[in-house]
C-alpha cells in the first residue's frame, strides 16, 4: 500500500516538470516570443505555450500574442465582363474571420453572382426588346431585340404608311416605365430622337426583360412641283404616266402618258398608243397619228 502511494505522488510530481520541459514556453513580452505561424497560447500549467496557429488561419508573424493574431491569404478579385469585384478585406482574413468580396455589375449588365466569399464575379448583358409604333400612320412592324453594347440601331427605313399629308422625319425612343431613353454611347438625343438607322445599342440600361419603343416622328410634307407624297413617308419624283402638284399625284386620264417624269399638270398628258401607233393628242382631245421614222 505504502509503495502504491509513493507511485501516485512521483507521478504527481513530476508530470508539471515534463510538460514544463518539453513545451515552449512565451511571455507577451518582446523577449520571449513565438516563431511565425504560431501565436503565445493561453495560461496553461503556470505558463503560456507557444500554439501552432489553426489549420484554416495557419499564418502568423513572429511574436504574435494571441489566436486572433493568425491570418490566411485572400484570393485577389476577379471580375468578368460587365462586373465589378472589390474585397472587403485587406488582403488577410484574421482568427474567425473569413475573406470577402462585394461585386455589382456596371450598367446594362445584370443577374450578379459572386461576392461573398467568392472571389469571382460575373454578370450576364442585358437584352432588350424593341417595339414600334406608327403613330398615326399606317401599318405594323413586328418587335426586335438588341443586346446592351451590341450592335443595334434604328430602322434604316420606315415602313409604315404615313399619315396624309405628312412624311417620316425621325424616331423617338421611349423606356418601358415612360422615360426618356439612356444617350449615353449612343446617337440619340436627350429628348431621346435618333434618326433613322442611328445607333441605339445602349438605349436601355435597365435589367433583361424592360423594353423601350421606337414611336414614328412625321412632319408636314412640302414636295416641290413634279414631286409628291409617298404613301411611305417620303417624298418622290412624279412618274411618267402621272402629274404632280400640290404634292399630290394623279395618273393621266384616258390612256394618254407623258414624255417623261417631274410632270406637273393634266396638260403634260399628250400621249397614247394608237393603232397606227404613237399618237399626239392636242389640247381639245384630238389625237393624230405620229409618222414612223425609218
Amino acid at each position: 500500500m505504502r509503495e502504491t502511494i509513493k507511485v501516485i505522488l512521483f507521478a504527481l510530481f513530476i508530470m508539471p516538470i515534463e510538460t514544463a520541459a518539453f513545451a515552449v514556453e512565451c511571455t507577451t513580452a518582446p523577449n520571449t516570443q513565438c516563431d511565425a505561424n504560431s501565436y503565445c497560447g493561453e495560461l496553461t500549467m503556470s505558463a503560456r505555450q507557444c500554439q501552432p496557429c489553426p489549420t484554416s488561419w495557419p499564418k502568423s508573424t513572429a511574436g504574435a500574442t494571441s489566436q486572433d493574431k493568425c491570418y490566411k491569404d485572400c484570393a485577389a478579385c476577379t471580375a468578368g465582363t460587365g462586373a465589378t469585384c472589390t474585397p472587403t478585406t485587406a488582403g488577410q482574413a484574421h482568427y474567425s474571420d473569413d475573406c470577402s468580396y462585394t461585386c455589382d455589375c456596371k450598367p446594362g449588365y445584370d443577374n450578379k453572382t459572386g461576392g461573398g466569399t467568392n472571389p469571382s464575379c460575373a454578370c450576364t448583358v442585358n437584352k432588350f426588346q424593341i417595339t414600334y409604333d406608327a403613330n398615326g400612320g399606317g401599318g405594323s412592324k413586328s418587335p426586335t431585340t438588341c443586346t446592351y453594347d451590341g450592335t443595334c440601331a434604328a430602322p434604316a427605313a420606315n415602313t409604315f404608311n404615313a399619315p396624309a399629308g405628312q412624311i417620316f422625319s425621325n424616331w423617338k425612343c421611349t423606356k418601358e416605365d415612360g422615360g426618356v431613353c439612356s444617350s449615353a454611347d449612343n446617337d440619340l438625343s436627350s429628348s431621346g430622337i435618333v434618326a433613322a438607322g442611328g445607333n441605339i445599342k445602349n438605349a436601355n440600361v435597365g435589367g433583361t426583360g424592360f423594353g423601350i419603343t421606337l414611336t414614328a416622328q412625321w412632319t408636314a410634307c412640302t414636295a416641290s412641283s413634279g414631286q409628291y407624297c409617298a404613301p411611305d413617308g417620303t417624298i418622290k419624283d412624279c412618274e411618267k404616266g402621272y402629274y404632280c402638284t400640290g404634292g399630290q399625284k394623279a395618273e393621266c386620264p384616258g390612256g394618254k402618258t407623258t414624255t417623261g417624269t417631274k410632270s406637273i399638270a393634266a396638260t403634260d398628258c399628250k400621249y397614247v398608243a394608237g393603232a397606227a401607233g404613237t399618237q399626239f393628242c392636242d389640247s381639245t382631245g384630238k389625237c393624230f397619228n405620229l409618222p414612223t421614222i425609218n
